[in-house]
């Protein structure tokens, strides 16, 4: 059946209710669209909703890989600073910088007395570094510049190195 068909030949109780069927089909239509616009809405929202979550994703991913590359950074940092300081102790003690990993203990006193210790077996032996030959050239006499005091020399003898 077309809805072009006419209801006139059919009784007034049966054109009623031909009005009143076609009528509730309208509404259910009008429900029908409303629902189908309200679902489209929601999908798109849904859709949008999948694609922050998977951009979220990708930079708690990148969020990750910068934790770990810190992570690890920061672990090397913790190693060279103990490595510096060991071998500013062995430095302080008058040993060379390759007596420095031999240091045993915990923490800077630990090793402060072990560098002490290390640095009297090792003095008889020469390998302290204070025991090094002076170099002939900063011992020699005169400064380099006539009538000024040479800065290198002055700079070598605040050090207490000559």
């Amino acid at each position: 059946m077309t809805d072009n068909q006419t209801i006139d030949h059919f009784t007034e109780e049966a054109q009623t209710y031909i009005r009143q069927l076609r009528s509730e089909a309208a509404r259910y239509r009008t429900e029908k669209n409303e629902y189908q616009a309200k679902y489209n809405e929601v999908n798109t929202k849904y859709t949008e909703a999948g694609n922050l979550l998977q951009q979220a994703n990708t930079q708690l991913d990148k969020f990750a890989t910068l934790e770990s590359t810190a992570e690890e950074n920061a672990k090397r940092l913790a190693e060279l600073e103990q490595t510096r300081q060991r071998e500013s102790i062995a430095w302080e003690a008058g040993l060379t910088p390759e007596d420095a990993g031999r240091l045993q203990g915990a923490n800077a006193d630990e090793w402060k007395a072990d560098a002490e210790k290390l640095a009297a077996r090792l003095a008889p032996s020469g390998r302290r570094r204070t025991n090094l030959a002076p170099d002939p050239a900063a011992l020699s006499g005169e400064p380099t510049i006539p009538g000024n005091e040479d800065p290198i020399r002055k700079a070598f003898s605040d050090a207490g190195l000559i």
